[in-house]
């Protein structure tokens, strides 16, 4: 909090700034309490509302909430099995992804204020990253207990993540911007088999090359007529 909230006041405090959407990254209750009164827009947890207490202040709250599906923490996810899919990778986190949003329904918060998460790197092994960028469309739609079939907003966080790096090569993080641009590109347009049509938000590093790589994958997509 000492080095979060004094940098979310300042912005709010620039009138130039009046209008940017701030969203704070915690799995911690407290902090993220603190973060929204003092300006934030958005909660993003990357333990999904795991953290006792946290889905009770996200629907007291009533912000707009990011759940993320993860397993274990930064030392358990590499595990092999923590990235143990017996129904493979895409089905064992839309079931994983269902059981969150029920829990989070029943605790208070609001079915359109939530934003889902696939969280790709987190508890899968490279190619289950793949597998589940191919297929993350499938994702947003998911009919639970509480929520029904509500088609949920869809973020991918991909950027210079290690699996990228690992196909193009690149062991450095800030060398994967082409990979990325790559990533960035499938995930907001219907490129590839199956694509990965709707993912609406995207967590970059390098935002002008997402932008520009999305803008062109999107007029190159487009329905219109071609010459």
């Amino acid at each position: 909090m000492n080095r979060v909230i004094p940098l979310i006041k300042a912005i709010r405090a620039e009138e130039k700034w009046k209008g940017v959407v701030i969203s704070i990254d915690t799995y911690r209750p407290s902090v993220a309490r603190a973060a929204i009164e003092a300006g934030a827009d958005i909660i993003n947890d990357v333990r999904g509302g795991r953290e006792e207490g946290m889905l009770e202040t996200m629907a007291e709250l009533g912000c707009p909430v990011v759940l993320m599906h993860s397993r274990g923490d930064s030392t358990t996810m590499t595990h092999a099995t923590s990235q143990n899919y017996p129904e493979g990778v895409v089905e064992g986190v839309r079931l994983e992804l269902g059981t969150t949003i029920e829990e989070a329904i029943k605790k208070g918060v609001r079915s359109w204020d939530i934003i889902l998460d696939p969280g790709i790197g987190f508890a899968k092994s490279p190619e289950q990253s793949i597998d589940l960028l191919r297929r993350v469309g499938e994702m947003s739609t998911l009919s639970t207990e509480g929520g029904g079939g509500w088609n949920y907003p869809m973020l991918v966080g991909a950027s210079r993540k290690g699996f990228v790096g690992k196909i193009t090569g690149r062991e450095v993080a800030a060398e994967r911007g082409w990979g990325d641009a790559v990533v960035n590109a499938f995930c907001t347009t219907s490129l590839g088999d199956g694509g990965a049509d709707g993912v609406e938000i995207l967590r970059v590093h390098d935002w002008r090359g997402a932008r520009e790589s999305v803008k062109m994958a999107k007029a190159l997509n487009s329905s219109g007529e071609r010459r």
